[in-house]
């Protein structure tokens, strides 16, 4: 993995997990991370991207489709159209009960 930097700041960019073995096979994960820094602290977003599998002089890179930033838009889009939705509702309604009077 990448090293870590106490400086401020951003880093964005590939990174490459430590290869283990399986199924006889050597496999190495690949993701992608966006690193924010500053002092006392951080964030780090790490999504995967593909695996890589090498077998004796094979090499097969498997692409993973990451669903979570999918379901994490999706679920802000519900919530943001249920806002809307209920603001919308409280004022059809005010509106109607004002012109009943």
């Amino acid at each position: 993995m990448q090293q870590q930097l106490s400086a401020p700041g951003w880093s964005i960019g590939k990174t490459r997990g430590e290869p283990f073995t399986a199924f006889g096979r050597q496999v190495v994960p690949i993701g992608y991370a966006i690193q924010a820094r500053w002092h006392g602290g951080g964030f780090t977003w790490h999504r995967p991207l593909a695996v890589e599998i090498r077998d004796g002089d094979n090499i097969r890179r498997l692409p993973i489709h990451d669903v979570t930033l999918e379901a994490i838009i999706s679920i802000f889009m519900m919530g943001s159209a249920i806002v809307i939705l209920a603001a919308s509702w409280k004022r059809w309604i005010h509106i109607k009960r004002r012109n009943k009077s």
